[in-house]
């Protein structure tokens, strides 16, 4: 596999080489006089039919094209842009501007589909000829640039994986045709849907967007530097991204700044599914070592089939790269609290303290596992030294990953929001006896969700079946105790990805159950069946996340707008934080959710995400204003609603996602929001 991702980078980046040796130069020829800058050349542009070519540029200029003198712009002009309609073919077409020195023209194109006119990019500019090949060829120098980027970055995640695993405790997992079946169905059923959404729009909630992170890159995480999450996986990312980034800077990738982003934050998804993918093998590992070969598989099945997981693992939050830490965690203390070896000892501190360094609550799993370990370990001989040099590399990893020797004062900082306005706004409960009943209830119900019903009783079977079977040992439980106990508490508040951690350590009993069943099945065919009917059901869960992302209704919405929405017409929509559908292919503008903001910008149309509207209460200025909207008052009138039944699919049996509400406890249910898009009378 090494051999084969490094053939593949290396071929990759020779042919996106060779294709920028081959290339002439992009843009046009630039002819300079003493009163007027003439820039001459051929421009290919793909669309074909009537069309307009839009040119602007200050000052008086003329313009030619095919030989043609089409248009002529005198001194004193205020206008600064002129559009000249044009029925263009697909062959290349001569191209003339002249104009006043030391200004730059910008041109764009608009066909008799599109809404807007895009920029013509530097690609479709040549000074000399070309023939058709040759413009094919330059229009796939940008895919084989990326193809070679994302090829590095694979075989760098893969070396990255491989001296990892050799460095964890143990071996396996025995890679038999259920296992391979398992990650092979997983990479697939998890990796659907990665594109969501992609390049433009953030639909996805909390997602580290390539501009935070090169941020960080460009004041090299000092100066007071500081983000909502600590800057652990940021460092991953920045790697990561280092493929891409030199690809571009040397010209093997000829794409734009906004291309460039789209890249790495494809990038970044990638690295968490990657990762995704390596918690699989970690829990299936750790079950191995703890009860068989036989205990592999079904455990990586019931730990990350819970839907939270499969939906973190196809985006670029720190959700699932801090568990990936927390699964080689657990390796390390298995074998630390079998044989007490100071380099298990030490590397259960440091892998544990990444998590940390990834998402601050991951502190909250560690209070009560390294309490018995401390005990445990100290008992043996030179147990003291271990866990003093355990104790000293955990705090090394901690002030590296926030670069505490160059940036006390950003650290202060992300400290400060996270314990102020980054977490007491979110209080769900008191601080109080009835409180934390009532947080335990919402608890128990995300759990119930999270799992389903086959999880639920997968793992009812296994802890059943654990006052006989010991393989799962009572040190496991200590991680989601201690988590609920020293953090969900703690802050009074809980989501469904905060309980990502202990729907993993669930799913070993899961997997118990599961073999437990499998195991019972070779003499009662309704254990096999049981068995069989919960797998299935967990992969039917599974799928109906990927269906939940496939089928937004934002998608719907893109296609109607663009088929029922007049060439020139205004669309219009309010702030909602980027859960609207993408408007950027319309003449779009964001106006205020008030009567006077829509009377004065008189747009066309209007699309609101209701659901987010409904999640501010009734007398709220946006909920005031769809009131509005939607009575006859209101100069508009509904033209289209939707929202995707979901049909076929497990979540359609689920409130949360057919109440056209918002939940408090979710994310999941902000994917496939009801749109509504109104039309003026």
């Amino acid at each position: 596999m090494t051999r084969l991702s490094l053939l593949a980078a290396v071929v990759l980046t020779v042919v996106a080489g060779g294709l920028r040796a081959w290339d002439v130069p992009h843009g046009l020829a630039v002819r300079q006089g003493a009163d007027w800058t003439v820039r001459s050349g051929f421009v290919f542009l793909k669309s074909a039919g009537d069309g307009a070519l839009q040119v602007e540029v200050p000052g008086p200029f003329r313009l030619a094209v095919d030989g043609q003198f089409v248009l002529e712009r005198a001194p004193g002009d205020s206008v600064t842009v002129a559009t000249v309609p044009l029925a263009l073919n697909r062959s290349p077409h001569v191209l003339e501007i002249a104009h006043e020195p030391d200004v730059t023209p910008r041109l764009s194109w608009t066909d008799a589909s599109a809404h807007v006119a895009f920029p013509v990019p530097e690609s479709a500019l040549a000074p000399v000829a070309l023939g058709p090949i040759s413009w094919r060829l330059r229009e796939a120098r940008p895919f084989v640039g990326l193809a070679a980027a994302f090829a590095w970055t694979s075989f760098m995640l893969w070396v990255a994986w491989r001296w990892f695993e050799r460095r964890l405790p143990g071996t396996g997992p025995s890679w038999d045709r259920p296992m391979v079946t398992v990650v092979a169905a997983a990479g697939v059923l998890a990796g659907a849907g990665i594109w969501w959404a992609w390049p433009t729009v953030p639909w996805a909630p909390d997602e580290l967007w390539p501009s935070t992170v090169m941020e960080g890159v460009s004041r090299h995480f000092t100066g007071g530097w500081f983000d909502l999450y600590p800057p652990g996986h940021f460092y991953i990312l920045a790697v990561a991204y280092v493929p891409t980034l030199v690809l571009h800077a040397v010209d093997l990738l000829p794409i734009d700044r906004d291309g460039l982003d789209a890249a790495l934050q494809l990038i970044s998804r990638g690295v968490s599914w990657s990762m995704a993918l390596g918690i699989l093998v970690l829990v299936a590992r750790l079950a191995e070592h703890l009860g068989g070969r036989a205990q592999a598989w079904p455990a990586a099945v019931c730990a990350t089939a819970s839907l939270p997981f499969v939906f973190y693992a196809r985006l670029a939050n720190v959700d699932v790269p801090y568990l990936f830490w927390f699964c080689a965690s657990l390796l390390f203390l298995r074998a630390a609290a079998e044989k007490s070896r100071r380099r298990d000892i030490v590397g259960f501190a440091v892998t544990a303290m990444l998590a940390v360094v990834t998402k601050d609550q991951a502190y909250g799993l560690y209070v009560l596992p390294a309490v018995w370990i401390s005990w445990r370990v100290v008992r043996h001989p030179g147990g003291a030294g271990s866990l003093a040099i355990a104790a000293l590399l955990a705090g090394l990893t901690f002030a590296a990953g926030h670069n505490l020797p160059l940036n006390v004062a950003g650290f202060r900082e992300h400290v400060a929001s996270i314990t102020g306005g980054g977490s007491e706004t979110y209080r769900m409960v008191a601080p109080s006896l009835a409180g934390l009943a009532s947080l335990a209830g919402i608890v128990a119900g995300q759990l119930w969700w999270a799992l389903g019903v086959p999880g639920v009783v997968l793992v009812g079977l296994g802890l059943w079946q654990s006052r006989t079977s010991t393989w799962i040992p009572g040190w496991v439980w200590l991680f989601p105790m201690s988590y609920l106990l020293t953090f969900v508490a703690v802050v009074g508040y809980s989501y469904d990805r905060f309980l990502l951690p202990v729907t993993l350590v669930c799913g070993l009993a899961g997997g118990a159950g599961l073999r437990t069943l499998l195991t019972a099945g070779e003499t009662s065919r309704r254990a096999r069946w049981v068995a069989w009917t919960c797998v299935a059901w967990l992969v039917w869960r599974v799928a109906s996340v990927d269906a939940l992302v496939l089928r937004d209704s934002r998608y719907e919405a893109e296609s109607w707008l663009a088929a029922s929405v007049p060439r020139g017409a205004l669309v219009a929509s309010v702030w909602q934080a980027g859960y609207q559908p993408r408007l950027e292919a319309f003449r779009h503008q964001e106006i205020a959710p008030t009567v006077e903001g829509t009377l004065g910008a008189a747009p066309d149309f209007i699309v609101v995400n209701r659901e987010f509207v409904r999640r501010y209460p009734d007398g709220a200025p946006m909920p005031t204003w769809l009131g509005w909207l939607e009575s006859t008052e209101s100069p508009y009138v509904e033209a289209w609603r939707w929202k995707d039944p979901l049909r076929g699919t497990e979540l359609a049996w689920w409130p949360t996602f057919t109440d056209r509400l918002e939940s408090p406890f979710t994310n999941l249910d902000k994917v496939n929001p009801e749109i509504v898009v109104f039309r003026r009378k």
